[in-house]
This record gives structure tokens, sequence and C-alpha cells, in this order.
């Protein structure tokens, strides 16, 4: 009966307080440090693939241009 008591009581403290306003500004900043996180995490990815995509677009450019020196210079040589 006195764990019910002091727990009502409880309840009736948090009821009873001055005011709400902590409780959801702490609420919306978590939120929004949340989805501020995982949005700056997948920019970061986007950023990284677009760089592996160039290097990777610039090296198949170079293999083919080299690739394509090496073919005309036996074309010429025929």
């Amino acid at each position: 009966m006195a764990d019910w008591f002091i727990a009502t009581e409880g309840v009736k403290v948090v009821k009873d307080s001055a005011s709400l306003w902590p409780q959801i500004i702490t609420a919306v900043l978590s939120a929004g440090t949340a989805f501020g996180g995982v949005w700056y995490g997948q920019w970061r990815i986007t950023q990284r693939e677009e760089e592996a995509a160039t290097a990777k677009l610039v090296s198949e450019r170079l293999f083919i241009a080299t690739e394509l020196v090496f073919l005309l210079e036996r074309f010429a040589q025929r």
C-alpha cells in the first residue's frame, strides 16, 4: 500500500509540475539531432560514391586510351 501511495504522489508531482516545455524541447532537440545525424551520414556516403565513380571513370578512360594507342601502333606497323 505504501508503494502505491508513493507512486501516486510521484504521478501527482509530475502532473502538477510547472510546465512540460522542458520535456518538449528535449524531445524536439533529440529528434532533430537524430535526423540531422542520419542526413549528414547519407550526405557523406553520397559524396564518397560520387568521388569513387569519378575516379573509376578517369581510370577506365585512361585504360581505353592506352589500349587505343597500342592498337593504333599495331595497325600502323602492318
